[in-house]
């Protein structure tokens, strides 16, 4: 995969390119028959293409919500109540007072107390220390093209590393284990150890009464997914420098002298054709890009809407 990067480093260091780095999410897209779904995620950021949708509720998980809150407003908010528990969870750690976690309110308190009286009865301080989390996200490795890693927490002190993640709902989704691989990946080169497993804390949402806790093996077909997103992000490369070769001439030559080349991919690449043949669109449905998609393609009816969770 590194040598994958290179390329891509290569590539934009030709095309004249100034930011060659990639977002994660080229990384970690579910299925598509072509290229579009490459091309949108290099693009577009996922929020202009999510459907806003506002919450009737007034609390979640036992804390106090702003009326008419969004969805999206609504698990910022969570991550930021589960980060504050976490980081007053590794101060218990550090002390063994349970007091430390007396400032965390609602159902996050009761399930960081009740996880706290555990660690204080079944493990040792030597052993509860290796259960710190590390909150402040990874260092991007050298030799990786990607602008930001940023898990919720990662573990780092065991025999072996671990992501973590906090979720309004359980993300039974593809594109969900393509992206703990991709922070596995950082993780390993980071720590050098092995990474192989998420934990993953979320909520019953959109009731918001309940924790639950699920742990995701990361595997080697996982690992191999994130690789193939990236020969794929290769190949859009390729194709758009094809399709732009007919304005490749003198003229861009000079629009790059003078400072007027592209800044980054998103200003490069080139949509791929078309769309989808009829017989080959069963992911569409479910694709968050397929709005966008099929207007672009030329079919703004496009496929019938999602019935679940978008990927």
């Amino acid at each position: 995969m590194i040598d994958r990067f290179e390329e891509i480093r290569e590539a934009a260091h030709r095309l004249g390119i100034r930011d060659p780095r990639l977002k994660k999410d080229i990384l970690c897209i579910g299925p598509c028959p072509g290229l579009w779904k490459t091309y949108y995620a290099a693009c577009l950021r996922s929020e202009t293409v999510r459907k806003v949708e506002k919450l009737a509720i007034s609390e979640y998980v036992g804390r106090n919500t702003p009326q008419g809150i969004t969805q999206k407003h609504l698990g910022e908010n969570f991550e930021s109540w589960v980060r504050e528990a976490n980081e007053s969870y590794n101060r218990f750690l550090q002390s063994a007072n349970v007091s430390d976690l007396s400032n965390v309110p609602g159902l996050l308190g009761e399930y960081y107390s009740d996880m706290a009286s555990l660690h204080l009865k079944d493990s040792p301080q030597a052993e509860r220390l290796k259960t710190l989390l590390q909150t402040e996200g990874i260092s991007v490795p050298k030799g990786i093209l990607l602008y930001a890693l940023n898990p919720d927490g990662v573990f780092t002190k065991g025999a072996r590393g671990a992501i973590f993640e906090s979720k309004l709902s359980r993300p039974d989704h593809a594109e969900f284990l393509y992206e703990i691989a991709t922070y596995a990946i950082a993780l390993e080169k980071a720590i050098t150890k092995p990474v192989d497993c998420a934990i993953v804390l979320y909520t019953d949402f959109p009731d918001g009464k309940h924790l639950e806790t699920k742990i995701y093996p990361i595997d080697d077909t996982h690992v191999d997914d994130v690789s193939r997103n990236v020969e794929r992000f290769v190949l859009l490369v390729q194709t758009s420098e094809i399709d732009r070769k007919e304005s490749s001439g003198l003229f861009q030559k000079l629009k790059q002298k003078v400072g007027l080349a592209p800044e980054a991919w998103k200003d490069y690449l080139v949509r791929p054709q078309g769309l989808p043949e009829a017989n080959k669109r069963m992911h569409c449905a479910e694709c968050r890009f397929r709005t966008v998609c099929y207007q672009d393609g030329g079919e703004p009816g496009g496929p019938a809407p999602a019935t679940q969770g978008s990927s």
